[in-house]
């Protein structure tokens, strides 16, 4: 039975099958736990981890974030350093704002020394910020002319947006995801660092040599490449601004652009007129409007790093509250299939031992149990359907033990009556062996008699084809009668035509002899010819006379013969036809015998299959006898057997 029933399964299943038949229930259910639970515990653990390294990656840039808002006012002192700088060596006399920007400016660079010590490893800004300090160190005096002025603090400027860049490299913020911190990052550090570096050098280039009025041309082709940088980077900040307004609409109106980019195109417009003219008053003026400029868009890269701040910490907190929530949902569902799976495993195993239990006892023979299941699950209905058996059983044994005794009692007549019926058996199957005798020589006799009737019928063929032939010579001499007939009634004719012709030859004749007389002796001779022909005419009419009685009686006796002809035609017809149904009653005959012959076959075939039967049955019964006593010792064991089941009504 295992057998069949394994080889029954698909073969892809065949071996899970035979695994999970030989180990037990609690095995069972651990393995399909470990099966449902490693790959949810993994996936979740996998999405925590995700969340987490997203919350590490948002939390990264917030230190990006924090670290370039600590560069941004350096740079803004390296910017306002340069042009006192400038400003000293333009007009020859020392601003009196250069030493608090310089000492401010020193004071911005311990902090970012500070931040490098804390995030310089991991955002790969200590060589750059070490670089950096070598060009502030580099940086020349204003005695070393205007544009070696303006190079070398442009250079320590550079440094310090190189490390601006290196700090959002660092930190992931050009790696950002989303769109609204992505375009805030790159309009904030990228874009408008560049931006305000280059309008902070057109306002000094501008404004020195106009009120220097040297070094012009290298000035004016200088301030070229700065108006199209600005030109292109104001473009790249407006549209960078426009998208994160798209996401953030109440941001809109602190980082609206367009008076900034009005003042942008005023400052450009006075870089390209009249440079290195106008004194100090036009530098006045250029300075003020760069001023504005790049107050404008500090503002906006202020508040574009504190939106892109604000963004990251919100993003980290949604990003901390989905992972506290995930796992507090992931953490109540697999406590919950814990609980089920424990649930589910005491009451299978209870309900199996139970059932185990009770299908002992019964196969112990005590049917006395009472099951009484409770629930509406698979193991309750499996024991009242064990309940529904043992009721069977119980019902199954009780009629078992009336019906074994009787049984007992019937077995022995059945013996009985099988031994008479054995020896009523005997009687029959001679009666028949006497019956198939005499049923062969039936089919003996049926046999010549038909091949009697065959020969018969093949003289009455014969026969038939003799009076076939005699009829159809009769018909042909009928048809010859007929023609002699035919042929008499011409020659009547013809005979009728001899005699006009006599007649009119007489009537010639006499005419003749008319006009022989009228011509006298001239016509004798002619006369004596018309005589001739006259008598020659009453000759011939009297032959045909004779001829025609004698063929008149000719007709009539053809006539007669050809009556008598008709007749005898129609009675061998007659004849004929009486041949070919004497003919058609034999082959009746011999069919009817054949198939005589063949039933007669037949029924001797099945008398012999009859007694071939009955010597079987002689023998099964010989065989049933022998097992009605059989069955009843049997019957007297069943009742032992059945004695031994324990019942509640026989007590």
């Amino acid at each position: 039975m295992k057998q069949s029933s394994t080889t029954s399964q698909p073969w892809i299943m065949r071996p899970g099958v035979n695994f999970f038949r030989n180990i037990q229930f609690r095995t069972k259910a651990v393995l399909i736990s470990i099966a449902f639970l490693a790959p949810i515990v993994l996936l979740s653990w996998s999405f925590i981890q995700a969340k987490r390294a997203a919350i590490n990656v948002a939390a990264l840039e917030i230190d990006g974030v924090t670290y370039a808002k600590e560069l941004v006012p350096a740079i803004k002192w390296a910017r306002q350093y340069r042009r006192y700088t400038m400003q000293e060596q333009a007009t020859g006399s020392t601003p009196a704002e250069l030493a608090e920007v310089k000492a401010r400016l020193d004071a911005q660079i311990v902090k970012i020394k500070q931040l490098d010590a804390i995030y310089g490893e991991q955002f790969k800004t200590t060589e750059v910020l070490r670089k950096v300090e070598q060009l502030y160190q580099s940086s020349t005096p204003a005695s070393s002319g205007l544009l070696t002025v303006f190079n070398t603090h442009s250079k320590f400027n550079e440094g310090l947006g190189q490390m601006l860049t290196a700090v959002a490299d660092g930190s992931g913020l050009t790696l950002d995801p989303e769109i609204d911190t992505y375009y805030l990052m790159d309009a904030s550090i990228n874009a408008m660092a560049t931006l305000l570096e280059s309008t902070a050098k057109m306002r000094v280039l501008a404004s020195s040599i106009a009120r220097s009025g040297k070094d012009i041309e290298l000035a004016t082709q200088e301030l070229l490449q700065e108006e199209g940088l600005i030109s292109y980077l104001s473009d790249v900040i407006a549209s960078d601004l426009t998208k994160v307004a798209s996401e953030h609409p109440d941001f809109r109106s602190e980082l609206d652009i367009q008076e900034p980019m009005k003042d942008v195109a005023s400052l450009l417009q006075m870089s390209k007129e009249n440079p290195g003219q106008g004194g100090n008053e036009r530098a006045f003026i250029i300075d003020a409007q760069g001023k504005k400029v790049v107050d404008a868009f500090e503002k906006i890269q202020h508040v574009s790093l504190n939106h892109l701040n604000e963004l990251l910490i919100s993003r980290v907190k949604q990003q901390s509250q989905s992972l506290y929530i995930t796992a507090a949902i992931v953490t109540f569902f697999l406590l919950s299939a814990v609980y089920m799976f424990v649930a589910f495993y005491r009451v299978m195993e209870s309900g199996l031992r139970h059932a185990n239990d009770n299908l002992h006892t019964m196969a112990s023979g005590d049917l006395r149990t009472k099951i009484a299941p409770k629930g509406n699950d698979e193991i309750t209905k499996l024991m009242f359907s064990m309940a529904e058996m043992q009721n069977s059983l119980v019902n199954m044994v009780s009629v078992m033990r009336s019906s074994s005794e009787q049984i007992g009692n019937s077995s022995g007549e059945v013996a009985q009556g099988s031994a008479d019926m054995a020896v009523r058996t005997s009687q029959t199957l001679q009666r028949l062996q006497e019956t198939a005798a005499a049923m062969v020589e039936i089919s003996g006799t049926i046999q010549s008699t038909a091949d009697s009737a065959q020969q018969a019928t093949q003289l009455a063929i014969e026969n038939a084809q003799l009076a076939t032939r005699g009829g159809e010579v009769i018909a042909e001499m009928v048809s010859t009668m007929e023609e002699i007939r035919t042929s008499s009634s011409k020659i009547n004719d013809i005979i009728g035509v001899i005699d006009g012709i006599a007649f009119q030859t007489n009537i010639l004749a006499l005419n003749a002899a008319v006009e022989a007389a009228r011509a006298g002796e001239a016509g004798r001779g002619f006369a004596v010819v018309a005589t001739e022909v006259r008598a020659l005419a009453h000759r011939s009419a009297d032959a045909a006379k004779e001829i025609k009685n004698l063929i008149t009686v000719s007709v009539n006796t053809v006539e007669t013969g050809g009556h008598i002809v008709h007749n005898a035609g129609t009675t061998m017809a007659q004849v004929v036809q009486s041949a070919a149904g004497i003919s058609q009653f034999l082959s009746d005959i011999s069919a009817s015998a054949r198939e005589q012959s063949i039933g007669v076959k037949e029924v001797e075939q099945a008398v012999q299959e009859l007694d071939s039967v009955t010597q079987a049955n002689a023998t099964l019964v010989e065989e049933t006898s022998a097992s009605a006593d059989t069955l009843r010792d049997l019957a007297v064991e069943l009742v032992n057997e059945v004695h031994v089941f324990k019942l509640t009504h026989h007590g």
